[in-house]
């Protein structure tokens, strides 16, 4: 009996190494400022849920090492899911980014609570309005359909090519590119035209400081683009987000083999 328990706690510990790999990095669950008990609880609780789900392995009849080994792996995974998570919300981020370099938002930075790292104010902000698009949109349940559907794949202690994510990852980060070239497109554009009816002033009232109006000028039509373009950025995030049951999926058997 004793020996049977002891099975049940390894093959325990393995799913809650893949779920704790991606509570570290995935949006919202892996954010810097949730304390660590909270998400202790909730990953053990998530295990709990999971653990009965999967394909457990009958005995774990390895060396410490090696179960070390499978921790670390099992770990790994998780992570991978988790990160591709991550770079679904980085979409808006990127764009934001690219925005603030126009508008002239570029050396003014607030710190980001979820990287602890400066940000400009339009990344930001609309990284802010991407995680609650994540939430809206029902992600984070897609997220967890997909970390158990993922033990159909690779299941716990099973063998996986971690290299083969490269594969998968990179198709994310094309789609999460061109993502951000939409959603900053139409504001780029926006302010191109801004720039072009700056430069015609300039060139018919030679008398005017064209420094001194045009920074207001081009954040203003910059935060009232940006504001116009919100309901159909958050389509387009919403759109890509919610492929991420399929991506994980798509990480989790390239990883399986």
């Amino acid at each position: 009996m004793l020996e049977t328990w002891t099975d049940n706690l390894a093959s325990g510990l393995l799913v809650l190494a893949r779920v704790a790999g991606i509570f570290s990095v995935a949006p919202i669950l892996g954010h810097a400022r949730v304390p660590a008990q909270v998400r202790i609880i909730l990953a053990v609780g998530l295990t709990m849920a999971v653990a009965p789900l999967t394909q457990m392995p009958a005995g774990l009849a390895v060396s410490r090492t090696d179960y070390v080994v499978l921790l670390a792996r099992e770990a790994a995974i998780g992570l991978a899911i988790g990160y591709l998570a991550a770079l679904l919300v980085s979409a808006a981020q990127m764009a934001g980014e690219l925005v603030d370099h126009q508008i002239g938002f570029g050396l003014s930075s607030i710190v980001d609570p979820v990287t602890d790292n400066q940000m400009p104010v339009v990344a930001r902000f609309l990284q802010m309005f991407a995680t609650m698009v994540f939430l809206a949109s029902g992600a984070h349940h897609w997220l967890i359909r997909a970390l158990v559907d993922s033990y159909r794949a690779i299941g716990p202690g099973a063998e996986a090519d971690l290299s083969r994510a490269a594969i998968p990852l990179s198709a994310v980060f094309v789609s999460v590119f061109l993502t951000a070239l939409k959603i900053a497109g139409p504001i780029l554009g926006v302010l191109l035209l801004c720039d072009i009816c700056l430069g015609l002033v300039a060139r018919t009232t030679p008398q005017l400081n064209l420094l001194m109006v045009g920074f207001p000028v081009k954040i203003g039509v910059g935060v009232a683009a940006v504001l116009a373009a919100l309901p159909v950025i958050g389509v387009v995030l919403a759109r890509l987000m919610t492929g991420i049951y399929g991506d994980a999926m798509a990480l989790a058997r390239a990883m399986g083999g």
